[in-house]
């Protein structure tokens, strides 16, 4: 027996070295992130989109940092060094011009003046200014609405204390603490009004902030053409050598092993 067992020994440490590796390899994605057509719909000349540090301005025609249509947008996010952008139907699509996770929470900021308040006559009209339902109906979380040296945002739930708005009611309520001001629903909009006619509250500026992060991109795992390994639900094979994180040669198959 004590002859047999180094044998033994051997056979079980091949065995081993073909065992298969437990884990989930991934493929290379790209970090992308969409301006929504309705996005870009609400803004007006002199509105600006902000990425990666470079500021572009909507104007009557398009130029050097300028753009007027969605076409002209993509043109230029495109030529942000490290990004590529698309038109599709007046949607903007930001991408990484390369995969990985790299392009992860890079913001693309959209700056609307909304409105300025206007009207105060001093003697029987105030000053009044409207933000319009399609712009309310484009607010996500994290976006803004500044005015009268206030700033709220869009959040999970309502906080007026903290400024904070879940809704364009919640909006409402924010706007209704300020001590000058008061604001109504006007059918999805939000009519905005002085507390007296005082022509001091003409001019205010409503400025809408949308912010848009991109998002998805994925570093690959490494890999050598052939490695497999598995996990509860696939079995996963390299079909070429790829030692980058931009790897994006893994294949899956449904896991059909089965104990016995």
């Amino acid at each position: 027996m004590q002859g047999i067992q180094p044998e033994l020994r051997r056979a079980f440490g091949k065995i081993g070295s073909l065992a298969i590796p437990f884990g989930t390899p991934a493929n290379a994605a790209t970090a992308k992130v969409e301006l929504a057509a309705a996005d870009l719909a609400i803004m007006a000349v002199d509105d600006t989109v902000t990425f990666a540090d470079v500021t572009l301005t909507k104007a009557a025609a398009a130029g050097d940092a300028a753009w007027d249509n969605a076409d002209a947008l993509a043109g230029l996010l495109g030529a942000i060094p490290g990004w590529d952008a698309a038109n599709d139907n007046g949607k903007v699509t930001i991408t990484g011009a390369t995969r990985g996770a790299w392009g992860n929470g890079y913001e693309a900021t959209i700056t609307v003046l909304e409105a300025t308040t206007a009207g105060g006559d001093g003697t029987t009209t105030e000053a009044t200014a409207t933000i319009a339902a399609a712009t309310i109906t484009q607010l996500a979380i994290g976006d803004t609405v500044e005015f009268g040296g206030e700033v709220f945002t869009m959040a999970a739930d309502d906080s007026v204390q903290d400024n904070e708005f879940k809704n364009q009611t919640g909006l409402i309520a924010c706007i209704d603490a300020m001590a000058d001001w008061k604001a109504v629903n006007d059918a999805g909009a939000i009519d905005i009004e002085a507390a007296t006619t005082s022509p001091e509250f003409n001019g205010v500026e409503v400025i809408v902030t949308l912010k848009r992060v991109t998002a998805g991109g994925v570093d690959g795992t490494p890999g050598f053409q052939g490695a497999v390994c598995c996990d509860a639900t696939y079995i996963y094979v390299c079909t070429a050598t790829d030692t980058t994180i931009q790897n994006n040669n893994w294949e899956r198959l449904a896991n059909a092993l089965q104990s016995f």
